[in-house]
């Protein structure tokens, strides 16, 4: 019951008759939210997002899409309000797990991706994808980005994104990159949000990430200590975005096999966010019509 879910929303041109279909799928605090969005990419993604969770909550739980209501918290995270039964995996003897399970999962979109993680391993879950590629708008060269962003990372950390003397510039903010998205995953899975010291957050990095290799071994210190239940899984989605997910692990979890049954990522098409997922209410004209004049 882990999902690690992908839906690559740079190849999605949305047309009428499938924004309309989606427009009585989402809430009206969702499309409201949405709608705000100057440019369709920001949209698609945001939509994308919603989606995703609305599905996983389908599949999980067996909920009508109408039954299902989202929200986020004080730190703007989403959450699940309805079904209201805490559960995050059906593994009891009559098909409901027992105890106050946490039905846990976050979402993140850059670059050419909308992902999604859930995990039943894990207390709390966050999740981070990102283009490798210079921000150019940012920033005329990598030192001068780097420049930029000095006091978001440790001497430690600075270092092992420098790697060695002469290491390209492409390795460089691929590794830039990858420490990025270890920082954001794990605030986005304590929720709260980056609005604190990065450097209070040191991670170590153990294996070389790699198109063909999932690194597991990364390690992590809060204010100098070493967190020893969290587990992160590094990967590249494609050869110019990392994917990253943090998980806090349950105490009876931590340190078994389990860490080590790392889920693939599957590509999520739009027939399958659509299928069974019944309408909330009518097709809004004027949200689509909105929808398609964005940029």
């Amino acid at each position: 019951m882990s999902y690690r879910w992908c839906f690559q929303a740079s190849n999605w041109d949305p047309i009428r008759s499938e924004l309309g279909l989606l427009s009585a799928i989402i809430q009206p605090e969702e499309k409201a939210r949405i709608a705000r969005f100057i440019f369709k990419k920001d949209a698609k993604s945001s939509l994308i997002g919603r989606l995703l969770i609305r599905k996983l909550v389908n599949v999980k739980t067996g909920t009508p899409n109408d039954l299902i209501k989202l929200a986020r918290d004080e730190h703007n995270k989403p959450i699940l309000i309805s079904p209201n039964v805490k559960f995050d995996e059906l593994n009891s003897s009559d098909g409901w797990a027992t105890g106050p399970q946490i039905l846990n999962f976050n979402v993140s979109h850059q670059g050419n991706y909308v992902v999604l993680a859930s995990d039943p391993a894990a207390i709390q879950v966050g999740i981070d994808v990102m283009n490798v590629c210079k921000p150019g708008r940012i920033a005329t060269s990598v030192d001068e980005y780097f420049r930029l962003m000095n006091h978001q990372f440790t001497a430690n950390e600075w270092k092992q994104i420098r790697a060695s003397p002469g290491t390209s510039n492409e390795k460089q903010m691929a590794n830039f990159t990858r420490f990025w998205c270890l920082k954001e995953s794990y605030v986005k899975a304590v929720g709260v949000g980056i609005v604190f010291d990065l450097r209070s957050i040191e991670f170590d990095t153990k294996s070389e990430l790699s198109e063909t290799n999932v690194a597991t071994d990364t390690t992590v210190t809060v204010d100098g200590v070493l967190e020893q239940n969290w587990n992160f899984e590094e990967r590249f989605l494609d050869n110019s975005h990392i994917v990253t997910v943090a998980r806090q692990m349950k105490e009876e979890i931590y340190g078994t096999s389990e860490l080590r049954n790392v889920p693939d990522f599957q590509d999520i098409s739009l027939n399958f966010l659509l299928e069974n997922m019944n309408a909330r209410g009518e097709e809004d004209g004027d949200w689509v019509e909105e929808f398609l004049t964005k940029k």
